[in-house]
């Protein structure tokens, strides 16, 4: 359904005529990798964008005979935020296991922690931006709080539009560093490959 503000029509457009449009949220660091407390619960510096082909956008529009298009639309970002969670976990436990690993991502998994912001982040630095060929990757790395273990992920790939790199921080490592550095190259060496 679209709407066109100056005459409030409404009228239904068949999907291959509608532009490629998406909706990209782009975060600050996750906490934990910037000394915030975890009961600092906001995504200060947060930004919502609407993104695509402008010149695919600008036809529509001209063929919809409208000068201006209003597009609707709401982001629940706490499903976000759970959807990054449980794809930074899945992949960090088929990868690292869960033995010598403090996982810290199932109370927010279940909807009941609003630490999200604490473990959940954008990219700290531009060379974290995964390779456009890769979608997903796991590492260990030194923190504040120890070695903790950091996925990677961004969710699309459009062409050369994609989503932004998440930093989404799994657990912290409670055992021999080597051995879960070990796990993860094999496991990496067996199943990505």
């Amino acid at each position: 359904m679209i709407m066109i503000p100056e005459s409030q029509k409404i009228f239904s457009i068949e999907v291959g005529e509608f532009p490629k449009i998406y909706i990209t949220m782009t975060y600050p660091p996750a906490g934990i990798l910037c000394g915030r407390s975890p009961a600092d619960e906001s995504y200060s510096g947060a930004a919502l964008q609407l993104r695509g082909d402008q010149s695919d956008i600008i036809r529509f529009i001209k063929k919809v005979g409208a000068h201006n298009a209003k597009f609707e639309f709401n982001f629940h970002g706490s499903s976000f935020n759970r959807l990054l969670a449980k794809i930074g976990h899945s992949f960090a436990v088929a990868l690292a296991g869960l033995d010598g690993i403090d996982y810290f991502l199932p109370s927010i998994i279940l909807g009941t922690s609003s630490h999200s912001s604490y473990y959940i982040g954008g990219i700290r630095e531009p060379e974290h931006e995964l390779p456009s060929a890769h979608d997903i990757g796991i590492g260990v790395e030194e923190t504040a709080n120890g070695a903790c273990l950091i996925v990677r992920t961004t969710l699309f790939n459009i062409g050369e539009r994609r989503f932004p790199t998440y930093e989404v921080v799994c657990g912290q490592v409670t055992s021999d560093l080597d051995l879960i550095r070990s796990r993860i190259a094999l496991a990496a060496q067996r199943y990505i490959s």
